[in-house]
């Protein structure tokens, strides 16, 4: 792998403003390099200008966010597995919501990694991130110290996220392809937004639910039961704001749950709200806020 990408300079970077409640501030989006496309789903570049301490609910996700932090550290609430403040971090699978603050002066690039693209990138059993987080200098020692320097000190977005594309194409295009069983049922998973027979891709893949498990929690990062769940759980949430007519028995059917009682609990278990909180505080422009 060469030491730049060509072809980065044409990407659309998409900008957010937002003066409310949660104070100020400004988020940049954008896509990786096009090498990238099925390790990394998007980069976010975000600043508060000003505001107070923030705290926002995080919830269960099928996607690895890597945190490169140039401003105060964030703090966990209710987190046992993780440091109270953490800086730059990645998180690994949850099955509950994380309470995330920040003292309104927050600087920062976030990654986020497909399963697989976290496995290559980190170079370890992604069960080691599972249900909490882990320093970027604990995973990546001097070379995430070097990299968050080069963030910093690139003169804008754009540049930002070119090192981004050409620091993450380094490690993942050097490293060992994922296993091709856990990679073909989780296919099959996400294209069924979690709903596919985990006994029938076990069986199909030739090997044991026990080790098909055992090969997920290393690659993928969590059982593939946990991660249909997830999915699942994630489809019901962008079906519920694509889709707002829908009542809770036809989006239990549509997402795939048993009845309007299973994704009651599952919202629930996942989220630590109903559904109708969740719905109500979920924001596109601000996330879930806090007390």
């Amino acid at each position: 792998m060469t030491a730049s990408l060509a072809g980065s300079g044409d990407r659309v970077i998409r900008h957010l403003a937002y003066d409310g409640e949660a104070g100020q501030w400004e988020m940049l989006r954008t896509h990786p390099h096009q090498a990238l496309k099925s390790y990394v789903i998007d980069y976010s570049g975000y600043r508060e200008t000003q505001g107070s301490e923030i705290w926002r609910r995080e919830l269960p996700c099928s996607f690895v966010p890597l945190i490169i932090n140039f401003g105060p550290a964030f703090h966990f609430r209710d987190d046992p597995r993780s440091p109270a403040t953490q800086t730059s971090f990645t998180a690994g699978v949850y099955t509950r919501a994380v309470i995330v603050g920040s003292r309104g002066a927050a600087f920062c690039v976030q990654v986020n990694f497909t399963p697989f693209g976290a496995w290559r990138f980190f170079r370890l059993s992604q069960s080691e991130l599972e249900s909490r987080t882990v320093s970027l200098d604990d995973l990546l020692g001097a070379q995430g110290r070097s990299l968050i320097a080069e963030l910093h000190d690139a003169p804008g977005w754009p540049e930002r996220f070119a090192l981004l594309d050409d620091f993450i194409a380094r490690r993942i295009l050097a490293a060992r392809e994922p296993d091709a069983n856990v990679r073909e049922v989780w296919r099959a998973l996400t294209a069924s937004h979690g709903t596919a027979s985990i006994v029938a891709l076990a069986r199909t893949s030739g090997i044991s639910r026990r080790h098909l498990a055992k090969l997920f929690r290393a690659e993928i990062g969590a059982t593939p039961k946990t991660m249909a769940r997830i999915l699942r759980f994630e489809h019901a949430r962008d079906l519920a704001h694509k889709v707002p007519r829908l009542g809770w028995a036809d989006l239990a059917y549509a997402a795939g749950y048993a009845d309007q009682a299973h994704l009651a609990r599952e919202f629930k278990d996942l989220s630590g709200l109903t559904p109708q909180e969740l719905l109500r505080r979920d924001r596109a422009e601000t996330g879930i806020l806090e007390q």
